[in-house]
């Protein structure tokens, strides 16, 4: 179990690098990119360390499916937010 808990935690931590980094640059407040790029890795210990537990207590399945839940909702958002902002225009006029 440890060998392929180990490389899942570093591979997803090395997405969520480069999410978190990426969302950095979008237009949101600090306060909300401070959050976003936190949760995220907060959520990845949680989540693997719930899974640890759920073998020795039955009623953490749940806690290891909301850890699921929370993590993929903020790697949409992460992912999400710079796609619109990048694709969908505010009105700016182009010159040319």
């Amino acid at each position: 179990w440890a060998r392929v808990a180990h490389t899942h935690i570093q591979a997803i931590g090395v997405i969520l690098f480069f999410l978190g980094a990426t969302f950095s640059f979008t237009s949101v407040s600090n306060k909300v990119k401070v959050m976003a790029v936190t949760i995220p890795f907060v959520d990845l210990l949680a989540d693997f360390g719930s899974r640890f537990l759920a073998k020795y207590h039955a009623d953490l399945v749940y806690l290891m499916i909301g850890t699921g839940a929370v993590l993929g909702l903020s790697i949409a958002g992460m992912v999400l937010v710079p796609l619109y902002e990048m694709w969908i225009p505010r009105g700016e006029k182009l010159e040319g």
